[in-house]
């Protein structure tokens, strides 16, 4: 499709039109234009697709930033994702329609922004836009990069605050998925702030995804005072961090007992024996705790097996335990105790 067909559409339309073919950037045949021009028929396209080719009767499960474009259905469902293309780029003003358009359609509830480039600007529109946005209720930012190609400095320390305030105003998401640490580049300073600002006391999040953020012992511990008097989240993803020390496990063990936690995510935080006796120590009598995932830890043996069976020899209410493939790297007797334990508290 040309330009000229492009906007010849888009100027004979109305709050009535249905417009039913579905264009991606790679539909657009750019002739000689501009950049700038690229840039704002992707704008235009991407409006053309969420206000149009989504009917009001219809669902958008699944509202994508990343690395791909176009728009799939499934019945009433819509999953729409999109690009900035790479070599394109999109500019402030681009977010900013984009954000308009996500923030004024009540169809979008779930928006990932994964492995994008941004720059301080288009990152605080992004949470301003969130902090008030009453539609969203699951939020996931995974892998932000900074956009050097066309702004020269780095992201600013003070975007986690508005992590912060955006997480303290907004009383709809709840489900918030955060990973930054390796692209982000925040100082060590500004991490440690984040993580000791959390406050979770209020919130209505009951999916909290904190996974690959390097997070250490001590940042673990401000994270567990967070939660302490939370009594929504449901669900808690620490995987791909470095919490391992006795104080961090010992905190949050006292957090998956004093709240209403059903699922807790501890994949590759290197916990060793001495750290998983500390969580099944404390586990003994949690009454809300069903799943535990502690795969590639790594540094637990055969005896980190026999904790995990003395725990469940008074705790009934844990159905899954998952340490990856038990049955090649541990004693066989002690694998088959621990099925048996956590199948009869299934059937309980």
């Amino acid at each position: 499709m040309t330009v000229k067909e492009i906007l010849n559409i888009i100027n004979n339309l109305d709050d009535h039109s249905v417009f039913t073919q579905t264009l991606t950037p790679n539909d657009i045949n750019y002739d000689n234009t501009s950049p700038s021009l690229q840039e704002n028929l992707m704008r235009l396209v991407l409006k053309l697709n969420i206000r149009l080719n989504c009917k009001q009767n219809m669902t958008i499960e699944d509202f994508t930033i990343a690395n791909g474009s176009g728009i799939s259905f499934d019945g009433s469902k819509v999953r729409i994702e999109i690009s900035d293309d790479g070599d394109i780029g999109w500019t402030d003003d681009d977010y900013a329609v984009l954000f308009d358009v996500i923030n004024n359609d009540p169809r979008i509830t779930t928006l990932k922004i994964h492995d994008h480039y941004m720059n301080n600007q288009t990152f605080r529109l992004l949470t301003h836009m969130m902090t008030f946005n009453t539609n969203i209720k699951k939020l996931s930012i995974k892998g932000i990069i900074y956009d050097y190609k066309h702004h020269g400095h780095p992201f600013d320390n003070s975007l986690l605050d508005n992590v912060i305030t955006m997480l303290h105003k907004n009383k709809t998401l709840t489900s918030f998925s955060f990973s930054f640490e390796f692209s982000m580049k925040f100082s060590p300073t500004a991490i440690n702030d984040f993580y000791k600002k959390l406050n979770f006391t209020n919130s209505v999040l009951t999916h909290l995804d904190l996974s690959d953020n390097n997070i250490n012992n001590e940042q673990a511990l401000y994270i567990a005072y967070a939660l302490e008097h939370n009594t929504s989240i449901v669900d808690i993803n620490l995987s791909f961090n470095d919490i391992n020390g006795p104080e961090a496990l010992s905190g949050l063990v006292r957090v998956l007992n004093k709240t209403n936690i059903i699922f807790v995510n501890l994949d590759h935080n290197r916990i060793d024996d001495h750290g998983i006796r500390i969580l099944m120590d404390g586990l003994k009598s949690n009454k809300h705790v069903k799943r535990i995932s502690l795969w590639q830890c790594n540094k637990y043996t055969d005896q980190a097996l026999q904790y995990i069976i003395n725990m469940l020899c008074h705790n009934t209410i844990i159905e899954d335990i998952n340490m990856g493939e038990m049955n090649t790297t541990f004693n066989e007797i002690l694998v088959e105790n621990i099925r048996l334990l956590l199948s009869r508290n299934s059937q309980s």
